[in-house]
């Protein structure tokens, strides 16, 4: 068992094939960790990159989470939602930090260069 953290974004493509792919099996430098070579995978993942609208690929992808978990490739961590940074009180940073982040260093700044 490894702990790893797979990076995902809002639109899951072709960086599934690496995770969990049979042609990243024997690949090296691959992030298929389990070693997963299943036809069913392949295909949820081809449904993933080809999907035409955004409900078929949030269920495409849903459904190969479900897979992962129970086959047992992947045990699902706990985590908060929130993230907690102690930063100095003379860095501001934007109203709206990114969705994904903290932003930081790209919309942090001294409050001292903005006089």
């Amino acid at each position: 068992m490894i702990y790893g953290i797979w990076a995902q974004t809002l639109v899951p493509g072709n960086e599934q094939s690496d995770y969990w792919g049979s042609a990243s099996v024997n690949q090296q430098g691959s992030k298929n960790y389990a070693g997963i070579a299943d036809p069913a995978i392949d295909e949820l993942i081809r449904k993933i990159i080809f999907a035409p609208t955004r409900e078929e690929l949030v269920a495409t992808t849903r459904a190969l989470d479900r897979v992962l978990l129970a086959h047992h490739y992947v045990v699902p961590l706990f985590y908060s939602k929130a993230q907690r940074v102690a930063y100095w009180n003379h860095l501001t940073h934007l109203a709206d930090l990114p969705y994904y982040g903290m932003g930081f260093p790209d919309v942090w700044w001294s409050k001292n260069a903005a006089k």
